[in-house]
């Protein structure tokens, strides 16, 4: 395996307020239900996660060619360390997956949109990992998550500084794909509504 490093990262699945900066590579990834082994980081082409005991997720770099640029985690690979790698970009697919919004709707006190989901599938299977971030018809951030093992990303927003009119336009979820636009995961978005 082609890799120079790696770092723990959080188990927990997480959400992060609207202020919040999005996650470091790997932060999210819940390995329970892998088998051990690698899996592609869908947030960034050239990382993958390696998933020990069914528990622990190690976020790992794929290494640099004999150039100094980096190599990209070939997404069909794995599991199984003896065949997972990384190569060249002109040897990494381009994955395209789709993500589809739900209906969130304004509740509590104080006021919050509760409820903003985004599914993300890739070729027809669940994309577990992806953080999604939730804007407002403006593009004002309500929150982020990932998306979890069944390839949900759900999330509350903070309390809404964001007046109704604008909620009642309904809400987009954007996956930034995994940071180039010519190889690997690439960017997808959808809109949901917004019950006010």
């Amino acid at each position: 395996m082609l890799s120079v490093s790696a770092a723990a990262c959080a188990l927990a699945l997480l959400a992060t307020p609207a202020d919040a900066a999005p996650p470091s590579t790997g932060e999210g990834f819940d390995c329970s239900g892998l088998a051990d082994g690698n899996y592609p980081d869908p947030n960034a082409n050239t990382h993958y996660v390696a998933c020990v005991a069914q528990t622990y997720a190690y976020s790992m770099v794929c290494a640099s060619n004999h150039d100094g640029n980096p190599l990209y985690y070939i997404a069909n690979s794995g599991p199984d360390p003896a065949t997972s790698r990384c190569d060249y970009p002109e040897v990494a697919a381009i994955q395209t997956p789709s993500l589809t919004a739900g209906t969130a709707k304004i509740g509590g006190d104080p006021r919050v949109v509760q409820g903003l989901t985004a599914t993300v599938l890739n070729d027809g299977q669940r994309l577990r990992g992806a953080w999604v971030e939730f804007t407002d018809a403006e593009g004002a951030v309500l929150c982020g998550a990932f998306t979890r093992a069944d390839g949900v990303a759900r999330c509350d927003s903070a309390p809404l500084p964001t007046d109704a009119a604008v909620l009642a336009k309904g809400y987009t979820a954007t996956y930034a794909g995994g940071g180039d636009p010519e190889v690997g995961w690439q960017p997808a978005s959808g809109t949901g509504s917004i019950t006010v």
